[in-house]
């Protein structure tokens, strides 16, 4: 479309135009937004992914989110869902970090049902 892109390199595909009022602007989200996850940088300050949901956030913020993990003693999984509607967070660009953090839950789940069960 001409404008400048707001994808990270070698996205496929690349995220929709944020130029509000261009033709290829097919997503809520114009490039003068700030980032639901940082709130202080707007869409255009760095490259972004749309997710699978169809949200768009800074690459680094979301890769930051899934690095900080759960916030406290308490181990829980929520840091995997999109923050604008919860759906879990999918793109390749975060597929290996999903796919450690998804081998990591589905591993304490299998080890709380079986502390369970042995406890009653």
């Amino acid at each position: 479309c001409g404008h400048r892109c707001a994808g990270a390199r070698g996205e496929k595909p690349c995220v929709p135009c944020l130029v509000e009022g261009c033709a290829r602007h097919s997503v809520p989200q114009v490039s003068t937004d700030f980032c639901s996850i940082c709130y202080t940088e707007d869409y255009a300050a760095a490259p972004c992914v749309q997710l699978g949901c169809g949200h768009i956030f800074h690459l680094h913020c979301v890769r930051s989110k899934l690095a900080q993990k759960w916030p406290g003693a308490r181990i829980t999984f929520g840091f995997l869902g999109c923050p604008a509607c919860g759906a879990e967070m999918r793109h390749p660009l975060l597929a290996r970090e999903m796919r450690e953090l998804l081998r990591l839950r589905d591993d304490v789940q299998k080890r709380a049902l079986q502390r369970l069960a042995h406890e009653g």
